[in-house]
């Protein structure tokens, strides 16, 4: 899969994500769309979907082949945080991209319903997002920079059953477990480069009568 980092945008195999506020982004979270008359369309975080909820979620984890523009603003890369070997993190430039000291990868969910189980198993978010209203956002998939040994090593290690966040590190499904023993990589907030965000489509059309989400409809930015 082809990702191509532009002055201020990141297209992911012809599909625009969000870069506005990357930094503050994680997987599992929601919030509010924002459009302001000046600067990037942005997620206004309202919460994270709660850990132990967020843990059931399979994911998989891709590798992308990346192509950086001439005109990319530093300040795109620059914020963002690399996972590293032993718990550390290095700087993310297009250099680093570019000669394959670092690696990108796309998180998302491994089915549909990963996602929409666990809001639907959350009430008290559910109604955050009903309250939200039409603006209301979740994130469906985000974008990190990872060295390249950790890289290696992380998906050396990956089981068909993909991957799972606990407590703020990536680890395999398998190993969860044993979190400890395992190599993770840390996707805390300041590691997201960019990000598809999805709007919840529900089960009734009038507030009052909402009691789940029944799909997820991607929100390319931009549209």
């Amino acid at each position: 899969m082809k990702v191509v980092i532009g002055k201020n945008n990141v297209n992911v195999a012809g599909f625009d994500y969000f870069v506005g506020d990357s930094p503050s982004v994680v997987f599992g979270g929601y919030g509010d769309k924002r459009t302001p008359a000046f600067g990037e369309n942005f997620l206004n975080m309202a919460g994270v979907l709660p850990a132990p909820k967020l843990a059931k979620v399979k994911l998989l984890t891709t590798t992308l082949d990346v192509e950086v523009s001439s005109s990319v603003d530093a300040s795109l890369l620059g914020g963002v945080k690399v996972p590293a070997l032993g718990g550390g993190t290095v700087k993310l430039t297009a250099g680093a991209l570019t000669e394959n000291k670092v690696k990108l990868m796309k998180i998302s969910p491994m089915g549909d319903n990963e996602l929409t189980d666990q809001y639907n198993d959350s009430p008290t978010i559910l109604q955050q997002l009903i309250d939200i209203g039409a603006r209301a956002r979740v994130v469906e998939s985000v974008l990190i920079a990872v060295d390249v040994e950790l890289h290696r090593k992380f998906t050396a290690g990956l089981s068909a059953k993909g991957a799972v966040i606990v407590d703020g590190v990536l680890v395999d499904a398998e190993g969860a477990a044993n979190v400890g023993r395992e190599t993770t990589i840390r996707v805390e907030q300041g590691t997201c480069l960019a990000y598809s965000l999805s709007e919840p489509r529900w089960d009734a059309a009038m507030d009052r009568n909402k009691t789940r989400i029944v799909s997820l409809r991607p929100d390319e930015h931009g549209l």
